[in-house]
C-alpha cells in the first residue's frame, strides 16, 4: 500500500473508534435510549453528533465493539449501579436542600418548589429501591387455622378424659 492509503486507513480507523466511543458514552455513561442516540447521531459533528443516519442495530454493534475493545472493565453492572447511585445521591441532596430552604420562614419561596423537591426525593427513593431490589414484595408464609363449634366441643371432651400417668 502507498503512504496515502495507509494514512487514509488510519484516519478511517480512528474515526470508527471515536464513533464507537461516542455511542458507548451516550448509551452507557449518559444512559440515553437508542432512539435518542439515533437522533443525536443525525446532528452535525460540530454540534456533538456523528452527522450520519445510523440504524439502531448499527449503534448497538458500535457500542458492543467499543465495550469489547475496552475489555471487561468497561460498563460492568457494578459500575452502572454505582454511577446511578451517585446521580441519585446528587439529586436527593439538591432536593433536601430545596426542602430546607422552603421550610425556612424568612425566605419567600414559591410554594410549588418544595412540592417539586419532595416529588424528586420520592422518585429518587423509588428508583433506588428498584435498583437495589428493595421494591419487590416481601414473601409472607402464614398458616390459617379455623375453629368452629365442633372443634371446641371435641377439645372439651378430650380435656375431660383422665390421662394416664407415665412413669
Amino acid at each position: 500500500m502507498s503512504k496515502k492509503s495507509d494514512a487514509r486507513t488510519a484516519l478511517i480507523e480512528k474515526r470508527i473508534l471515536e464513533e464507537q466511543e461516542w455511542v458507548w458514552t451516550a448509551r452507557i455513561a449518559s444512559g440515553l435510549s437508542w432512539h435518542a442516540i439515533r437522533g443525536l447521531a443525525l446532528r452535525p459533528r460540530d454540534a456533538g453528533g456523528l452527522d450520519r443516519n445510523l440504524p439502531i442495530s448499527t449503534l448497538k454493534a458500535m457500542c458492543d465493539a467499543h465495550r469489547a475493545a475496552q475489555g471487561d472493565i468497561v460498563g460492568t453492572r457494578e459500575e452502572r449501579v454505582e454511577r446511578r447511585q451517585l446521580e441519585y445521591d446528587t439529586i436527593a441532596q439538591i432536593a433536601r436542600a430545596e426542602l430546607m430552604r422552603a421550610a425556612d420562614p424568612d425566605q419567600s419561596l414559591i410554594p410549588h418548589l418544595s412540592d417539586k423537591a419532595a416529588k424528586a426525593l420520592l422518585e429518587v427513593r423509588a428508583a433506588e429501591a428498584k435498583m437495589h431490589g428493595d421494591d419487590k414484595p416481601a414473601e409472607l408464609k402464614a398458616e390459617i387455622v379455623t375453629r368452629d363449634a365442633v372443634d371446641a366441643e371435641l377439645e372439651a371432651m378430650l380435656a375431660r378424659i383422665p390421662r394416664e400417668k407415665t412413669s
